[in-house]
C-alpha cells in the first residue's frame, strides 16, 4: 500500500516585520538628514509695529493680582520686599 502524502500548507499567521524595519530605517534616514537644515535660520528683517506691541501694552496695564511669598523666617515678601507680618498686612492695606 502507498501512501498519499498531503501536501498542504500551513497558513502562518504571523505579521512579517521586514517592511516594516526597512520602512522605519528610511524614515530615520530621512529625518537625520533634514534636522540639520530645519536648525538653520534665514536672516530676515521684520518691520517694527507703528503703535507698539501687545507684549508691550500688556506690560503698562495695571495688574490685577499680586505675588505674595512667604520665605523660612515667616516673612512676607512682595515686590521684592520683606515684610514681617503685622508690617505687611499694614502696608498693604494702606497701598490697595
Amino acid at each position: 500500500m502507498i501512501r498519499a502524502i498531503e501536501t498542504k500548507k500551513k497558513i502562518v499567521s504571523e505579521i512579517n516585520i521586514t517592511p516594516l524595519v526597512d520602512t522605519l530605517l528610511v524614515l530615520l534616514i530621512i529625518f537625520m538628514v533634514t534636522a540639520p537644515a530645519m536648525t538653520r535660520s534665514i536672516g530676515i528683517q521684520l518691520p517694527k509695529p507703528k503703535h507698539g506691541s501687545a507684549a508691550e501694552r500688556v506690560s503698562q496695564e495695571k495688574k490685577n493680582f499680586a505675588v505674595i511669598g512667604i520665605n523660612t523666617k515667616k516673612q512676607f515678601i512682595f515686590e521684592k520686599i520683606e515684610y514681617s507680618p503685622k508690617d505687611f498686612f499694614s502696608e498693604i492695606s494702606d497701598a490697595y
